[in-house]
């Protein structure tokens, strides 16, 4: 594996291959990672037309709410559990539902439409699973970030905004 930033490793190996070493790697950056997330770029590039990326969220980090106008994507869980919450344009809640992998009986794989504001939020000490949305990947305009959500950097509006959602449904 090689890195380009911090939180972001693209993969050196012409045929990127996944097993228990890479995530067990992937989990311990992601722990160790101030966001408490890192991904495994499996494209080549950020101008690749299928972005496949293997994700690691710890418990604790905070994916804010945002949505993709130009692109699908979907889930696949690999390992632990994760609470999906689609919201409408204000923030309020339209579904929630519980990923989690294969032999959880939860549903393991998810695809969103364009448009949807959504968040994911780890249910367990670490959740793994395999994003893949389409490319090229445009930088700011990829992601519309929810207005109405707190910001990375407030600590205090981010536990006061994910106590209204996290609860398991199960």
């Amino acid at each position: 594996m090689s890195g380009r930033h911090e939180n972001v490793i693209f993969s050196s190996d012409p045929v990127p291959k996944v097993d228990r070493r890479v995530i067990e790697d992937l989990k311990r950056k992601a722990a160790a990672s101030p966001a408490r997330t890192v991904r495994l770029c499996l494209h080549r590039s950020i101008d690749d037309p299928v972005q496949e990326m293997i994700i690691v969220h710890s418990h604790g980090a905070y994916i804010r709410p945002h949505k993709h106008d130009h692109e699908t994507e979907s889930f696949h869980v690999l390992d632990g559990a994760m609470l999906v919450v689609l919201l409408d344009d204000e923030g309020g809640e339209i579904e929630r539902f519980r990923m989690a992998d294969l032999s959880s009986g939860s549903p393991c794989v998810c695809r969103l439409a364009t448009g949807r504001w959504h968040m994911m939020i780890p249910l367990t000490d670490q959740v793994v699973f395999l994003e893949t949305t389409q490319g090229p990947f445009r930088g700011a305009e990829h992601n519309t970030f929810a207005p109405w959500a707190p910001s990375p950097d407030d600590g205090p509006g981010i536990v006061r905004f994910l106590k209204r959602y996290s609860q398991d449904p199960e």
